[in-house]
């Protein structure tokens, strides 16, 4: 499956959105969510606004850090398939 540039940023928006509302729901800061994560405290601040696409390993380590999972992070719902 190819994504256009469109498409893949409007996903790395979507993370954002979703990173920035389970970090406030937990009352953490980001830069405890680097520290916890693993994940710089810049590309943290980038997935926020959807300045940049995360890798594989940063969502993983981002959906641990925030007690949630990869698939609720990018929305995936495996039922429906």
């Amino acid at each position: 499956m190819t994504f256009e540039y469109d498409e893949r940023r409007e996903a790395a928006r979507y993370f954002g959105a979703v990173m920035e509302e389970r970090r406030k729901a937990l009352g953490i800061s980001r830069d405890e969510l680097a520290e916890k994560s693993g994940v710089s405290k810049s590309s943290i601040d980038n997935y926020a606004v959807g300045r940049c696409e995360p890798t594989a390993l940063a969502i993983v380590r981002i959906a641990a850090a925030l007690r949630t999972t990869p698939n609720y992070m990018l929305d995936i719902d495996w039922k429906g398939m």
